[in-house]
């Protein structure tokens, strides 16, 4: 028996090994499709990493998601995006997939601070610098930060209150005297109730300050004490009704829940519907009920050259995969392999490197295919 049981722990601690080894793998593979680039602005001169949109069409306007890390990852290094989920979770392919969008992630020289004078104003000068160079949708610019970025994420805002669509700080804190600058802004803060290194006190603050302006506040987990929550459907229910101002705290968090707050179910399909006009495109229907069956729509445009959309929707969750054939039958492009949530997803086919012809791309979705054909046109 003690034999038996040697074994078996052996066994588990194999399994946790190569389950770490893959997930290090995920974020090695995520972490590969960023650039690394340097920036200076006044004299100030430190690097960040960029993550472009795949298949990106110059004719298509992209939203942006900026990341600020936190006083752990400055320097020189891969730690600002591969530490955390702060980055990475925007990059994934099932994200990209339904929400196509650069993301930019600085890193705060060692020894420096975010809110410091030169080095913020240099953060701003990297956005300016990419929206002369890249389709940006500037009505769809988002920000996020956690803990000195949380800090970041809060004084930017305020310095340029025109310029993000919404703003999700975390672990951090802002100038509660400001927050008529930046109601306008939908904001979700994340804090967790046992933070040792930044006080719950400042977000609490926050909140209340923008309560204090006539602005509605809705606590998703807990409210000064009260950890009662909301269940996820009064949440869902509440987004979808166009709720601008959210805090959650997390009754049992310390300073670091980044990786569970990022990962929360109904926080990307809330950043990107958000927009600074109400006619960027974005919908509110990733909040609405799941579609009641598979559907494959037909690709816009069509016929195309090069760049095409195809959009489908799913019931339920399911494990997905999405092909291109040519009329031989023969597949020349994988576009999705993976399990995705119930919803709807567009996804970008980029056919440069084929010749003019005829097509055919098919889902597959369990046992469940459906296929449609398209014209592409060089």
């Amino acid at each position: 028996m003690n034999n038996f049981r040697r074994l078996v722990f052996t066994w588990l601690i194999i399994i946790s090994c190569i389950s770490e080894m893959i997930h290090a793998q995920s974020v090695d593979s995520i972490f590969n499709k960023f650039t690394k680039r340097y920036h200076t602005f006044q004299s100030t001169t430190f690097p960040y990493y960029i993550f472009v949109p795949a298949a990106y069409d110059p004719q298509i306007q992209y939203a942006l998601v900026l990341c600020l890390h936190g006083a752990g990852e400055v320097g020189d290094n891969p730690s600002a995006v591969k530490k955390n989920s702060m980055a990475t979770v925007w990059a994934k392919n099932s994200n990209q997939t339904r929400w196509p969008c650069f993301i930019v992630v600085p890193q705060c020289p060692a020894n420096g601070w975010w809110t410091t004078s030169n080095i913020i104003l240099t953060v701003n000068d990297i956005l300016d610098s990419l929206l002369n160079e890249f389709s940006v949708d500037t009505n769809r610019m988002y920000i996020t930060g956690l803990s000195m970025g949380g800090y970041a994420t809060w004084d930017l805002i305020v310095r340029f209150p025109n310029k993000f669509a919404a703003a999700v700080p975390m672990s951090g804190g802002g100038d509660v005297s400001k927050v008529m600058l930046i109601k306008h802004i939908p904001i979700w803060d994340f804090h967790g109730a046992q933070d040792g290194t930044v006080p719950v006190k400042n977000s609490r603050d926050m909140m209340t300050a923008f309560e204090n302006t006539g602005t509605t506040v809705v606590y998703t987990n807990c409210h000064h004490g009260d950890c009662t929550g909301l269940p996820d459907s009064v949440i869902a229910d509440t987004l979808k009704n166009g709720a601008r101002h959210i805090y959650t705290e997390y009754q049992n968090g310390g300073h670091a829940i980044w990786d569970i707050a990022y990962n929360n179910i109904f926080l990307l399909p809330w950043v990107f519907s958000q927009s600074k006009t109400n006619t960027s495109g974005i919908k509110r229907e990733i909040f609405n009920s799941p579609p009641k069956e598979i559907n494959l729509s037909q690709n816009y445009p069509n016929p195309f050259n090069p760049s095409t959309t195809i959009k489908y929707q799913l019931p339920t969750k399911s494990s997905v995969r999405l092909e291109v054939f040519n009329i031989l039958g023969q597949r020349v492009a994988t576009l999705v392999n993976a399990e995705q949530q119930a919803g709807n997803y567009q996804v970008p086919f980029d056919a440069k490197m084929l010749s003019s012809g005829m097509y055919f791309y098919r889902i597959a979705v369990g046992t469940n295919v459906k296929s449609r054909k398209m014209m592409l046109i060089q």
